[in-house]
């Protein structure tokens, strides 16, 4: 009776010792897989380097490139950016400039140590002339600041560290470029390292914004050009800026030129109403008919761009003597609405003083010969070959001689205003200059 009772409870028993050791070795090596698991690791380790990544930078350098994803965060958070100020410069052909690296945005608090900034400009249109960190500079106190450029592959760089952390504010300039203008074009501002260190020497998530450099080129040139004048006689010459970039600000303008005084006075300067550089805040324009020269300042009371082209002032002159005098610019200095220099081209006149109107040939007589002179320039105009200058090849030149219209006045006190060819118009004023003389 008790083996029949006991039997069954030993079958039991032993069925629990064969049966639990495999249950158990398989939870252990359950365990085991979950531990030992490649991908699961490899995912684990991924976002702990995420998680490193998105704190701290601590390789010594925050590449653009590789900082997209936190400069895009930064931007839609409203966070750090670095940029220049302006973002947008315009400047002129041969003009310079100076253009800030700034910082915005620095978190309320936000202690730094350094700064390691460098940018990429085209050398073919811009070079470097100077760059400094000011003494007002937003990373102030500055320990060391060592600024480096170099004009062949155009290229910034600055290496800063300061000598106390504390928090600098919120934005500020950092440091300044000044730089000049070689051709006309667009060149871009490119930052290629923007490294903002914290107190932890960690680099800080930063937005790089780009600047932009506009460069225009604008011409200084006298209405007329070439003049054609009779001695005794006065005449009305305009300065003129031409060829300005659009939406380019003008602030203010000193020009200075030189004439001849043995052949020409200065009668009086005037800025017209409808100057070219309206609204005029002041300007001062003064002459000397001593040493032959004609000076202006003028500032505007708006900087708005004045248009592509116009007569900002006028010159009423008079003849003194037969003969030409150069009109030389000396002086073309344009500002922008920074009050930055713009590259401006200077096309110097001509004025060219007859004895009498009409006598092409200077033998003090209008007859057959000034009329065959005529006849030779007839249908020429401005930018012909032998137009401005005699050349013994060409028969009657210069043939800008005989530009003499539109004139206005009595014979021979003519006032005459060329307007760039000889065609009907010129041939009236030449018939009542012969009608006068008979």
């Amino acid at each position: 009776m008790i083996k029949k009772i006991i039997g069954p409870f030993i079958l039991i028993f032993l069925l629990v010792l064969l049966i639990a050791p495999a249950a158990f070795g398989s939870e252990r090596n359950h365990d085991n897989v979950i531990s030992n698991d490649p991908v699961q690791e490899q995912e684990e380790q991924l976002l702990e380097d995420y998680d490193d990544l998105s704190a701290v930078n601590t390789t010594g350098q925050l590449e653009i490139q590789n900082n997209q994803i936190a400069g895009e965060e930064s931007r839609a958070s409203g966070g750090i950016s670095v940029g220049f100020e302006p973002a947008t410069v315009n400047a002129g052909e041969g003009g310079e400039f100076t253009i800030g690296l700034k910082i915005n945005n620095l978190t309320s608090g936000q202690e730094v140590m350094g700064f390691r900034h460098v940018f990429n400009f085209n050398p073919d249109l811009l070079e470097v002339v100077k760059a400094e960190v000011p003494v007002t500079s937003f990373l102030n106190p500055v320990l060391t600041a060592p600024v480096t450029y170099n004009n062949t592959t155009g290229r910034v760089e600055l290496n800063l560290a300061r000598s106390s952390y504390v928090y600098p504010g919120s934005s500020g300039v950092v440091y300044n470029v000044q730089m000049k203008v070689k051709a006309k074009g667009i060149a871009t501002l490119t930052h290629a390292v923007v490294d903002l260190r914290d107190t932890q020497n960690h680099s800080l998530a930063v937005n790089p914004i780009n600047g932009t450099v506009n460069v225009s080129s604008a011409n200084v040139n006298f209405v007329p050009s070439a003049a054609n004048v009779t001695k005794g006689g006065n005449f009305t010459m305009g300065v003129e800026i031409s060829n300005l970039t659009a939406g380019q600000t003008i602030l203010g303008f000193h020009h200075v030129f030189d004439f001849n005084p043995s052949l020409l006075e200065v009668v009086e300067v005037e800025i017209p109403g409808g100057s070219f550089f309206s609204p005029v805040l002041t300007s001062f324009p003064e002459y000397n008919n001593t040493t032959g020269r004609v000076e202006l300042n003028l500032a505007r009371s708006n900087s708005a761009y004045p248009g592509g082209s116009g007569v900002v002032y006028n010159i009423i002159m008079k003849a003194k003597a037969k003969g030409t005098s150069a009109l030389t610019h000396s002086v073309a200095d344009l500002r922008d609405a920074g009050n930055n220099p713009l590259g401006v081209t200077k096309t110097n006149g001509t004025v060219e003083i007859n004895e009498f109107p009409g006598d092409f040939n200077g033998d003090t007589r209008i007859d057959f010969e000034d009329l065959m002179i005529f006849a030779l320039a007839w249908n020429h105009k401005a930018g012909d070959p032998g137009w401005s200058q005699a050349e013994q090849s060409i028969p009657g030149s210069p043939f800008s001689q005989c530009d003499i219209s539109p004139s206005s006045g009595t014979y021979p006190n003519l006032n005459i205003t060329p307007d760039g060819k000889v065609d009907f118009e010129d041939l009236m004023v030449f018939t009542l200059i012969w009608n006068a003389t008979r």
